[in-house]
Order: C-alpha cells, then sequence, then structure tokens
C-alpha cells in the first residue's frame, strides 16, 4: 500500500513537472496581453477584473473542447463569438472602438503575413525547380548507373515505404519489390495513430527512421554501401550548394523581417552539421531519377 502510495505520487510530481512549465509559460503570455490591454484601453480594477474572470472561463472552455477527438469548428467558432461579446460588455463606448480597431488592425496584419509567406513559397518553389532540381536529377542519374539492380529495386522499395508512411497507417500495406515488408513496420503503429489524432503532419525521413528502427537499418545500410560515391557527388555540389543557400538567404530576406531571419539563422545553428550531412545523403539516394 505504501509503495503504492509512493508510486502515485512521483507519478504526480512528473506530470507537474511537465505540466507547469508550459502553464506557467501560457500563464505569463495572457498576464502580459491583459497589462498591455488595460494601458491601451485605461481599464480600471473592476474591467480587469472581469475581462480576467471571462478568459479564465474561455480557457477552460477551449481546454475541454480541444481534448475531444474531434473537436467541433462551428461550436469552438460560437464560443470565441461569445467571448467577444461578453468582453464588449465590459467596455465602455470609446474602450469598445479602440478594442475592435486593433482587433482589425491585427485581422490585417495576418492577412498580409500569410499572403507574404505564400508568395516565399512560391518564389522558393519556383527556384528549386528552375536551379536545384535539374542539377540534383543529373547527378542522381549518373549515381543510378553504378547500382546494382537488387539495391535499385531495395531502394524502390524504401521511396515506397517513406511514402506509405508519411500518408499515415492506412497506406502501409503496400507490395515492394522484395514483397510486403512494410507489415514489419505496422507492429507499433500508435506514435503514427496519435499523431495523426493529434492532428499533426506526420514527420520527414529523420522522425520516420528514428520511429522505425529496421527501416533506419535499411536506409543507411545503403547510404554506407555507397559512402564514397556520395561523398564524390557531395564534394562536388558543394560549390552549388553554396550558391543556392546564398540565393535563398536573399529570398528570405525580400520576405521576411530581420527578427525572423535572426530567429532561422539560430535555428539552423542549433543543428548538426553532421547528421544534416546524413540526411541529404538519405534524400539524395532516394531521389526516384525518372521525375
Amino acid at each position: 500500500m505504501r509503495d503504492q502510495k509512493k508510486s502515485k505520487l512521483l507519478i504526480l510530481i512528473l506530470a507537474l513537472a511537465i505540466t507547469f512549465p508550459q502553464w506557467a509559460t501560457a500563464q505569463h503570455k495572457g498576464e502580459a496581453r491583459m497589462e498591455k490591454m488595460q494601458t491601451e484601453l485605461n481599464l480600471n480594477d473592476q474591467q480587469v477584473a472581469d475581462l480576467k474572470a471571462i478568459n479564465n472561463e474561455y480557457r477552460e472552455l477551449k481546454k475541454t473542447m480541444h481534448s475531444a477527438e474531434n473537436p467541433d469548428q462551428q461550436m469552438m467558432q460560437k464560443m470565441r463569438q461569445k467571448k467577444e461579446a461578453a468582453i464588449l460588455e465590459v467596455l465602455n463606448e470609446e474602450q469598445a472602438a479602440l478594442y475592435k480597431a486593433k482587433k482589425e488592425r491585427g485581422k490585417g496584419k495576418t492577412k498580409e503575413h500569410s499572403k507574404e509567406r505564400k508568395a516565399l513559397k512560391t518564389e522558393l518553389k519556383a527556384y528549386n525547380a528552375q536551379e536545384v532540381k535539374p542539377v540534383l536529377l543529373q547527378k542522381r542519374m549518373e549515381f543510378d548507373a553504378k547500382l546494382s539492380e537488387a539495391d535499385k529495386a531495395e531502394i524502390a522499395d524504401l521511396r515506397q515505404t517513406f511514402k506509405s508512411l508519411k500518408k499515415g497507417p492506412k497506406a502501409h500495406g503496400h507490395k515492394g519489390a522484395k514483397g510486403n515488408r512494410s507489415q514489419s513496420l505496422q507492429k507499433d503503429k500508435k506514435p503514427m495513430e496519435s499523431r495523426k489524432a493529434d492532428g499533426k503532419k506526420h514527420g520527414g525521413f529523420k522522425k520516420m527512421m528514428t520511429e522505425n528502427p529496421e527501416l533506419e537499418q535499411r536506409t543507411m545500410a545503403l547510404v554506407n554501401k555507397y559512402s564514397k560515391d556520395l561523398k564524390r557527388i557531395e564534394k562536388k555540389l558543394a560549390p552549388l550548394q553554396e550558391r543556392w543557400r546564398a540565393d535563398k538567404q536573399n529570398i528570405l530576406a525580400k520576405h521576411l523581417d530581420p527578427a525572423m531571419m535572426e530567429k532561422m539563422a539560430a535555428k539552423k545553428a542549433e543543428k548538426s552539421k553532421e547528421k544534416k550531412s546524413e540526411f541529404q545523403k538519405v534524400h539524395f539516394l532516394l531521389m526516384d531519377p525518372n521525375k
């Protein structure tokens, strides 16, 4: 009995250790927004207390709805509308006008940001199609000539397996060139299904390989087998890759503000160059030279 109590206490402590930082961050952001709103709208103490109560009530309702397996989007929209109506009831006429104007400016910024992101994505996609992909496909065709027929079949099967995993668990039942190898990857479906239930996209090669050790073993066996050839290709591509990176940085700078550029640069610096090189080889290996 004592051991059970200790076990429950430990679980509770671990749960708090995981959730408390997230809750604290959300609470801090909420308090910062409220302070900003109080200053901008010149709210009195009673109004601040009323708005905090509305925010807390909405947060709990939102949490409850998000915990459902399939949240009702129309219900969520109605809940947001009710929250806005409750906020406007607390404000006087002048404050309500300022609040509405601020909301409209925010919507305009969001639309502009979305438009800019779309333009960035379009320009990067066009650059890759015109400058990068033709060169990589040419090198991949040259590399294909060095492969044995058995390895070509293995790569084709791996390519299809990765494609099926990316689509989700329902697509796993394909038969590759060497039989239905992907069946062995279905033994542990839970991570893939749970991500789907959460509405998240399936990860790239790195995530899929981490979650499927057999798939990682098969892929890296080929990368290691043709390591010398891949290194030679990587060396030849290095000067071009430098130019591609510089061109893409210029494209990013056209569409993103300096703060976002700095944030992206910091995130990129955290990643391991060695690991990045390995996954570039995986991408190259799995490229279809016929496309």
